[in-house]
């Protein structure tokens, strides 16, 4: 016996198809969502961690902590127009009447002068921030830097 198929037996399946697409569509974004949120708390725990590890190496290297999640404002000239940028730095300590700017880096790769991000941080740290120079702290291998822009501090 030879099935017959009509237009009416195969209607439903398009529906069927197109309700399963976005079905997967909304599961997939769901997921999508969740694992980006998932990252974000595990980042915010790593850098909670390692600022915490930071400001005790720091200490336990004679720097007396000012203060944390420093705040400066920075003024840009674009087109005779002014423009004001908030910028916000981990740190600010002290050291035998010096103070200093702190950086605190997660990973041994974002905690490197040749990382470009890392680089212009600091840079931009060092224009708006009155310090006399700059600490980059690597959390991961606890080791602290001394950085200077030599055209910036008159070196």
């Amino acid at each position: 016996m030879i099935a017959q198929f009509n237009s009416q037996n195969l209607e439903p399946l398009p529906w069927l198809v197109l309700a399963l697409i976005v079905f997967g569509l909304i599961i997939g974004l769901l997921l999508a969502k969740w694992r980006v949120q998932r990252r974000m708390n595990v980042n915010r725990r790593l850098g909670s961690r390692g600022e915490t590890i930071a400001l005790q190496l720091l200490e336990r290297a004679g720097f007396e902590i000012i203060t944390t999640q420093a705040s400066a404002t920075i003024d840009v000239e674009v087109d005779d127009r002014l423009e004001q940028y908030t910028v916000r730095a981990d740190a600010i300590v002290r050291k035998q009447g010096q103070d200093f700017l702190v950086e605190i880096k997660g990973t041994s790769t974002s905690a490197d002068v040749g990382n470009r991000a890392t680089r212009r941080q600091l840079l931009e740290y060092t224009t708006a921030f009155d310090v006399d120079e700059c600490l980059l702290v690597n959390a991961e291998k606890e080791t602290i830097q001394v950085i200077r822009f030599p055209s910036i501090h008159g070196d």
